[in-house]
């Protein structure tokens, strides 16, 4: 069932890729930019267009940044996230964080002039990561 919800404030999508096989997930690593002085690893994602379905954004993202497929009817909303200031610092947003563990393609940085790499890191090392900066 496709998820046709669309919102009309500032939203932004990411999709945790998990290779349920290789404990692995879908990283990209950004180069340093404004809301990041450092290279910083991330999920894939990014901003979605007026009037998207979300699902639909989560999927068009994942492919703009790594090359991988998903069907938007194949993502699971894992959670949300609402950001006091964003990375442009024109105000808050709301983060939509789906799943999915079914794709096709080859992991690509597929956009190198936004980042340094794309790789499938270790999701239990990524979950340790995540839990001490918390």
């Amino acid at each position: 069932m496709t998820n046709t919800s669309v919102m009309n404030s500032r939203n932004a999508v990411c999709v945790i890729v998990h290779d349920k096989d290789n404990d692995t997930i879908a990283a990209v690593l950004y180069g340093a930019r404004n809301w990041s002085p450092q290279p910083s690893w991330t999920v894939p994602g990014g901003k979605a267009e007026p009037g998207e379905a979300l699902d639909e954004a989560a999927a068009r993202e994942l492919k703009e940044e790594t090359g991988l497929l998903v069907d938007p009817a194949d993502l699971v909303l894992v959670h949300v996230i609402h950001v006091a200031q964003g990375w442009d610092q024109a105000g808050h947003f709301v983060l939509f964080v789906f799943a999915a563990d079914r794709w096709t393609g080859e992991l690509t940085n597929t956009e190198p002039d936004k980042h340094l790499a794309a790789q499938w890191v270790t999701a239990s090392v990524s979950e340790r990561s995540c839990k001490s900066v918390m």
